[in-house]
């Protein structure tokens, strides 16, 4: 039993499963001890030792765990984006909710904003933060809660339920050059926003943020140090990545060159690099977020709608945001005449990744396209015999990178299921 700032917290393993309650006086926390006592002894009846934890009071020390753990405002959000499945659960007791309800709640699910079914990865994701809570549930005193039942059959509910990811989402080389010769676009501004993300690798919210005195073209390099996420500017980078410098190639400088020259033809005074073209949407960000340019940025929805469009009137298939990144990535791979670790490195660094794992996963184009394309190659006898085979080589590490990292997730899950059976 602790003390702190007059709250008294009895932390003690019951059996098995450690119980963490705050009491707001010495004899409640007394009692409770007593309790334990009796129950580790069995002298209390079946029920009596149940402690009523409402949902929502689980769900808040998910929350509360992970802001100590420091981690970003984005994966507290992440969080809460469950609650919307599950809301009508928050206030009962979660030993009084049925493992039928939660399951039935999950299979009922759907997107909030259009009614369509969710993705498999977002029900998983959904499905181990409900896990979470009611781990945490059983911790604050919730006995007998069958978590690997309901979390068991919820997944079968996100694998039958869930709208599979796309495998390959990467554009390839032939769209990407039939998209950027295409002269059925709506705006120039939108085909040189485009440009700009194959050409930097930066995230959309990155090059939104992104100023003028960023931009030195004397020295032909980019600052990236903000960028610009959910309707607010912010100082530093998604994950906490560092501030770096982006190496401008002559493709970047003349995507520069040429946005600097449209607006001052459009008329257009702003600090941004990606201005608002639309007037009305000229509103500063609010003086707390110490932002040092006047007006604002493009929307990302209105970006994303132009892009979208642009990809239509190009006749290339429509694709997300990110898709741009991915293809940035996946063409540098492609194309590269170095080896498959030094490609990794260089691309690594390009997309400011903390993890070499996670840009293994932005190469996504299937093993049969780069056989395909390595056919191309050597038909055209435009480079190398070397560098067909070395694209050959690079297939053959892909896979076995892939293989070794699927062995470690395996590993890993195997390790914490026979902690749980410990």
């Amino acid at each position: 039993m602790t003390k702190k700032k007059n709250v008294l917290r009895v932390k003690r393993s019951v059996q098995g499963v450690m119980i963490d309650i705050t009491c707001s006086t010495q004899k409640e926390a007394e009692t409770l001890n007593t309790m334990i006592d009796d129950l580790q002894t069995g002298r209390l009846g079946s029920n009596q030792h149940e402690i009523k934890v409402s949902l929502a009071r689980a769900w808040c020390g998910v929350m509360d765990d992970k802001k100590e753990e420091g981690l970003d405002l984005g994966t507290i959000k992440s969080v809460m984006k469950p609650l919307r499945i599950v809301g009508a659960l928050l206030r009962r007791d979660v030993m009084e909710i049925k493992p039928e309800e939660f399951i039935d709640a999950f299979n009922n699910a759907t997107n909030f904003h259009n009614g369509k079914p969710l993705a498999m990865r977002t029900l998983e994701n959904y499905a181990t933060t409900l896990r979470e809570v009611l781990e945490k549930a059983v911790e604050l005193g919730a006995m007998g809660l069958p978590v690997k039942k309901i979390d068991r059959e919820i997944m079968k509910i996100a694998k039958a339920n869930g709208v599979p990811e796309k495998d390959y989402t990467s554009y390839s080389i032939e769209e990407r050059d039939r998209w950027l010769s295409s002269e059925e676009t709506l705006a120039q501004w939108v085909r040189l926003y485009v440009r700009a993300a194959l050409a930097s690798f930066k995230r959309q919210g990155e090059l939104m943020a992104l100023g003028w005195p960023d931009i030195d073209f004397k020295a032909r390099k980019i600052l990236i140090n903000k960028q610009v996420s959910d309707g607010r500017f912010k100082w530093g980078l998604k994950g906490g990545g560092p501030a770096h410098y982006v190496e401008m190639d002559d493709e970047l400088y003349e995507v520069f060159m040429e946005l600097k020259k449209w607006q001052e033809d459009a008329g257009i005074k702003s600090d941004w690099v990606f201005a608002s073209p639309v007037k009305t949407q000229w509103k500063s960000f609010p003086a707390n977020q110490k932002c040092p340019y006047k007006g604002k940025p493009v929307s990302r929805m209105l970006i994303k709608i132009r892009v979208q469009e642009d990809m239509v009137r190009a006749g290339i298939p429509t694709k997300k945001m990110h898709d741009l990144r991915r293809t940035a990535a996946t063409l540098y791979f492609l194309t590269s005449d170095a080896d498959f670790k030094t490609v990794m490195i260089i691309l690594q660094k390009k997309l400011n990744h903390a993890s070499i794992l996670v840009t293994e996963e932005y190469i996504s184009a299937s093993s049969e396209y780069i056989q395909e394309m390595a056919q191309k190659i050597k038909e055209n006898k435009t480079v190398k015999a070397s560098n067909v085979s070395g694209l050959e080589v690079r297939i053959k590490e892909l896979e076995l990178e892939k293989r070794i990292l699927e062995l470690e997730l395996i590993t890993k899950k195997m390790r914490e299921e026979l902690q749980q059976a410990a």
